[in-house]
């Protein structure tokens, strides 16, 4: 009977998508900022980003905001962003200025994914960790008008943009590992020893040959 195993591991299985946000993320008016359209997520406080039309068909992305370090990066759907990718990838646009606007290019209906790293905490740094927030857009041109059509937002670790798939942090990693391993190191001390395990013993024969006197 498998029951009593899976049980011990349905909290790990279900932490994965408990501390991701879906729909985080809007193009729309700040209600701090004067700013007629401005990229916002919800969980992220201090991200706010403005975005004008500067022709049609383009969308131009401004940092405003500069409580703490945050960047916008250009992405495809399945991308794993985590730390790792906002070390190593140019930022589309962050609010270090390096660079502080950048220019999308989207035809009418067209749309494109775009990922973002929030700094959850310290000093202002362009170096990310796996404590920070990690989240994608899918903007799309909707008649000329840049607007949001889904988004999700992971609070730490990181996230495979277009899906609801949070990364876990390397110290929640570990302790999944450790657990599985001391799980499965039980179950099978369970099998060599059937009197202590919850799993009933094989039915004790009863058709041994009887010898005759």
């Amino acid at each position: 009977m498998k029951t009593p195993f899976l049980l011990a591991l349905a909290p790990f299985l279900t932490t994965a998508h408990a501390a991701v946000i879906q729909n985080d993320a809007t193009i729309g008016t700040h209600p701090a900022f004067p700013i007629d359209r401005a990229f916002t997520v919800t969980s992220a406080q201090y991200l706010v980003i403005e975005v004008t039309t500067s022709a049609p068909g383009q969308f131009t992305f401004q940092y405003w905001s500069i409580a703490n370090s945050y960047g916008l990066f250009r992405v495809s759907q399945g991308t794993v962003f985590d730390a790792a990718f906002v070390n190593s990838t140019p930022a589309f646009v962050n609010n270090w200025a390096n660079p502080g606007t950048g220019t999308l290019s989207l035809a009418g209906a067209q749309s494109e994914y775009l990922a973002y790293w929030d700094q959850s905490f310290g000093p202002p740094t362009l170096t990310a960790t796996s404590a920070d927030r990690f989240g994608w857009a899918r903007v799309t041109n909707a008649g000329g008008k840049l607007i949001v059509t889904a988004s999700a937002t992971a609070d730490s670790g990181g996230i495979i943009v277009g899906t609801l798939d949070q990364i876990p942090e390397p110290a929640s990693t570990s302790l999944l590992t450790t657990s599985l391993t001391a799980l499965c190191t039980r179950r099978n001390r369970s099998r060599r020893h059937p009197c202590n395990s919850p799993i009933s013993p094989p039915e004790r024969r009863t058709d041994f040959p009887v010898r005759s006197p």
